[in-house]
């Protein structure tokens, strides 16, 4: 048995998604941890705290090596190198020294699951929930592949058979264990009966065996390398949620987590001699794995954060990952050389927050900090240093559209007793602001103080989401994404037109390029950034990777 662990060494932390990585010093093929050469130590990342710790195989000797990060998940080791790599929800992958210095984000995407490390040949896999993909990517983030994109349901847990040239996988939405070559060809289903949310898995390679949790069976299972042979290792009940698994080969052991009964535990390969690792200071504790191996447009994407790539699709660029939580409205003050956006939850339930960037994505600040539960779109003022937004019921402006300077400062509510206001556009030159509200199913304008509220449009709307106008052609434009439609008119309301009706699935935010009489729009259900005449004909993609939920969209022609 392991010695008692003093919960007192022991972080305490609120409920904690971890994934924990396994660094076995003077195991076969393993190359000593440069801090201590004689260590072997558990490193995990804490999804309730934000941090990522290490410990002792004991427990002992906790340290919080990289707190302040936003959502961290799967984590994998490369010894050799001195660093470590994890996958963040809410930012993408990253990675940093072994002591936690020196934090990089190497790829923003959209909720990568399970990590798994080449560091021979300097690669990175991972699955992604959000895109319901397998990637993989250089150690420095670039060189992005998409492996395998078809027949996937929630992948989650990812091993690498470098030798062989396979990678294996667990699919909770699909109820199977796959495997596939290392550049996602010829993929087999291995396992497919007894499942029901298969997580992290591991692999045996001198044995010819794979091991996996699954979540709701709360079963440690093992099998061949080609799906024979299954056997149930461990299959203690009550509910605990198994999810992440590693191996330690050189002491014949299994390690796996317990995430609703806080521990993880570890066994004999055969499931024998069950104890606890970890009891104290580990709240939920979620995926494990052991790295075995030496190793210009703009818009938001609820998912990767701010993005930006020419018109026509080409020379896309990350600009705000790392610190954004759910970003929606975009606009732009080309002048000022800014970037404006609204944030959903970046603090939590309940927060909201409007921030803006230099148009290189640097400089960021938060300009407006309160009860903002649900604040949608953004459009600017410039001249008259002024921004406006929507927001949606909260204790302090319930379905509103308010206004501020464009420090944040001087705050004030035009319109109030609307439904559930989305997307907002101006009319500077004749002083109108346009909006629309799929809670009462209106398009409506005002004038920039809010006065003169008027219906424009109230019949044959269901869900309209972006607006945008184009004041000198008299014209307002906006996307139904209940309807999947793109419609158009004249500025008083009349005169509908249905421009695009086939080929959209959930269109979200819109913009106008007048000068080359084009509109573009973000498509959440297909993940792309299409674009198309005004009166919606020659219809093409601009952006059809990298995507995942794209929202706001703004047009910068210089």
């Amino acid at each position: 048995m392991l010695p008692s662990v003093n919960s007192q060494n022991l972080p305490s932390a609120s409920l904690a998604l971890a994934v924990i990585a396994l660094l076995l010093a003077g195991c076969t093929g393993l190359a000593p941890d440069t801090d201590a050469p004689s260590a072997a130590r558990i490193y995990w990342t804490d999804a309730g705290t934000n941090t990522i710790g290490r410990a002792g195989l004991d427990g002992s000797g906790v340290e919080d090596l990289a707190p302040g990060l936003v959502e961290p998940y799967g984590i994998a080791l490369a010894i050799a190198d001195g660093k470590m790599y994890w996958v963040d929800w809410e930012v993408g992958i990253q990675r940093a020294n072994l002591d936690g210095t020196g934090v990089e984000t190497l790829v923003s995407t959209a909720r990568p699951n399970g990590i798994a490390l080449d560091a021979r040949r300097g690669k990175m896999y991972w699955t992604d929930y959000g895109a319901n993909m397998i990637r993989r990517a250089d150690l420095d983030g670039s060189g992005i592949e998409d492996l395998v994109v078809t027949s996937l349901d929630n992948p989650y847990g990812i091993a690498l058979d470098v030798e062989a040239g396979k990678m294996y996988w667990t699919d909770a939405g699909t109820e199977k264990i796959q495997r596939a070559n290392l550049d996602g060809s010829d993929v087999e289903d291995i396992v497919i009966a007894g499942l029901q949310s298969p997580r992290g898995i591991a692999l045996d390679v001198a044995a010819g065996t794979m091991y996996w949790a699954d979540r709701l069976t709360d079963k440690i299972q093992r099998a061949n390398l080609d799906g024979s042979g299954v056997e149930d290792l461990v299959t203690t009940t009550g509910g605990s949620r198994r999810d992440g698994i590693a191996l330690d080969l050189s002491a014949r052991k299994i390690y796996w987590t317990e995430r609703d009964l806080g521990k993880i535990q570890r066994a004999n390969l055969d499931g024998s001699e069950l104890e606890d690792v970890l009891t104290s200071g580990v709240h939920g504790p979620y995926e494990i794995a052991l790295d075995i191996e030496a190793g210009m447009m703009y818009w938001t994407d609820i998912y990767t954060g701010i993005q930006r790539a020419n018109l026509d699709g080409t020379g896309l660029e990350p600009l705000v990952g790392m610190g954004l939580a759910d970003p929606r409205g975009i606009a732009l003050d080309i002048a000022g050389g800014r970037i404006y956006a609204i944030d959903h939850y970046p603090s939590g339930a309940g927060a909201n927050e409007i921030r803006r960037f230099d148009l290189d994505g640097t400089g960021g600040e938060v300009l407006r900090v309160r009860d903002m539960s649900d604040a949608h779109d953004i459009a600017l003022d410039v001249p008259d240093g002024k921004m406006y937004w929507t927001e949606s019921a909260t204790t302090s402006s319930p379905d509103s559209i308010q206004r501020a300077d464009l420090d944040g400062s001087n705050v004030e509510t035009l319109v109030t007793g609307l439904g559930y206001p989305r997307g907002i556009a101006l009319d500077l030159s004749a002083g109108k602001m346009y909006w629309a509200d799929p809670g009462t199913g209106k398009i409506q304008r005002a004038n920039l103080d809010g006065s003169g509220v008027e219906d424009l449009v109230t019949d044959g709307l269901s869900d309209p989401q972006g607006i945008a106008v184009d004041p000198a052609g008299g014209k307002m434009y906006w996307t139904d994404r209940r309807t999947d439609r793109i419609q158009r008119a004249n500025l008083d309301g009349s005169d509908v037109e249905d421009l695009i009706t086939d080929g959209l699935l959930n269109p979200q935010g819109i913009a106008l390029d007048v000068t080359d009489r084009k509109m573009y729009w973000t498509d959440w259900g297909t993940d792309t950034i299409r674009r198309a005449n005004l009166d919606g004909s020659g219809v093409e993609d601009v952006v059809t990777t990298g995507l995942v939920d794209p929202w706001g969209i703004a047009v910068y022609r210089p």
